[in-house]
């Protein structure tokens, strides 16, 4: 019985060693995973804002780019019978193609900003800009700021907004769309002979001709 007992009391005493070792290398263990862990996450960390701080440069990028190549795009639709109808302050006027080239120097400035979140703007300021093939820009300065001009886009679905300061941005497009403008006198008239946008249409063929040309000569120069 005594030889048993010192058996089963050798099996128990083995059966703790064993634990312990097991018991020390999990906490090896879970101390090994712990320090990676520490030393790991920060470094993910870091190279997921290096990352989503890239593809968020590169898209706002490739929008303001585009947001410049369609304010091209449709100025170039703006023609003799078809102008670019403005409007501030209840004045509407019918553009003239001399004073475009301000129009679109003002809308594709590289210092322009994208706007994440809507800002308030002065309503009472307000400038329409309505184009041939349907879009629409409304410039208005920021209530916090006037110095900031807040640019609307809107085209079918597409919607962006931008923000610009300084520049007097708001100060020229008032006068190139005002009824004296700054190349050359605008039309003034009491409604808009057409509504742009709202029903489909066949733009001109000679847009080469009348406003369309100058949009052309006051770009290029």
């Amino acid at each position: 019985m005594a030889q048993e007992e010192r058996e089963q009391q050798r099996s128990v005493h083995l059966y703790d060693q064993v634990q312990d070792v097991l018991t020390r290398e999990r906490q090896e263990q879970l101390r090994r995973r712990t320090v990676w862990l520490r030393v790991l996450l920060p470094v993910v960390l870091i190279v997921l804002l290096v990352l989503g701080g890239l593809a968020f440069m590169t898209w706002r990028g490739v929008t303001m780019n585009r947001f410049r190549s369609d304010v091209e795009l449709h100025l170039m639709t703006v023609c003799s019978d078809w102008p670019l109808q403005a409007e501030y302050q209840g004045e509407k006027t019918l553009v003239a193609g001399k004073n475009l080239g301000r129009i679109y120097w003002a809308l594709t400035l590289s210092q322009m900003k994208l706007c994440l979140l809507e800002p308030q703007t002065d309503a009472a300021e307000e400038i329409r800009l309505s184009l041939p093939s349907g879009a629409v820009y409304t410039i208005a300065p920021e209530l916090r700021d006037p110095n900031v001009a807040v640019i609307r886009y809107q085209f079918e679905s597409d919607r962006r907004t931008l923000s610009i300061r300084g520049f007097a941005v708001q100060d020229w497009l008032k006068r190139a769309i005002s009824k004296e403008g700054i190349e050359k006198p605008n039309r003034v008239v009491e409604e808009f002979p057409v509504v742009y946008g709202e029903e489909e249409k066949v733009l001109p063929g000679s847009v080469e001709t009348g406003a369309g040309s100058d949009t052309a000569e006051t770009k290029s120069t």
